[in-house]
């Protein structure tokens, strides 16, 4: 097996680990309604994006920072970020919470969330056009290999958006506790 695979396998296995410990602490809670739950599941989800954000964004200076290399860590990094970039879209783009009742996942996806993950999901593909095209111009004066050049369109749109959503989250929210 590839390193590259290893990669891959290392990153997936952590996500399901981290959807493991989050299912055993959901269980020792004491019985809520739905409602009860679903204001928890927004509150987590409103603590969770800056620092996934931030996660995400800072990974992006390491891997700019180092030099491209054949190493087996190399691969890793690559595995472990196209892991990361595919969950933080399906995040962006889905409901969340995969793992959580249907009935839970369908009240925390209001009609101010859809709209609101519908304005995020339309600036990342704005800013993936824009940031393609300034790239592809740039090449000439700048050379950049094409694995970088992806690597920069995904990552900032994809941080585009998912700051955009959190944006549009969290005036959402203050206007409802106003």
């Amino acid at each position: 097996m590839s390193d590259y695979s290893w990669g891959l396998l290392v990153g997936i296995g952590f996500a399901l680990l981290l959807v493991l410990f989050a299912k055993l602490r959901d269980r020792r809670r004491p019985a809520e309604s739905l409602g009860e739950q679903a204001e928890r599941y927004e509150q987590r989800r409103m603590r969770m994006l800056p620092a996934v954000l931030v996660i995400y964004l800072s990974q992006q200076a390491i891997y700019f920072a180092a030099v491209d290399g054949e190493r087996a860590v190399d691969h890793v990094k690559i595995g472990a970020w196209a892991v990361l970039t595919l969950l933080l879209m399906l995040l962006l783009v889905t409901r969340g919470f995969w793992f959580a009742p249907k009935a839970l996942r369908d009240m925390i996806d209001d009609e101010s969330t859809r709209m609101n993950r519908l304005i995020a999901t339309r600036s990342a593909f704005i800013a993936a056009v824009g940031l393609g095209a300034l790239v592809y111009t740039m090449m000439p004066v700048a050379p950049i290999s094409v694995r970088g050049a992806l690597h920069l369109v995904i990552s900032l749109s994809l941080g585009i958006g998912l700051l955009q959503f959190l944006m549009l989250e969290r005036a959402a929210q203050r206007g409802l506790e106003a």
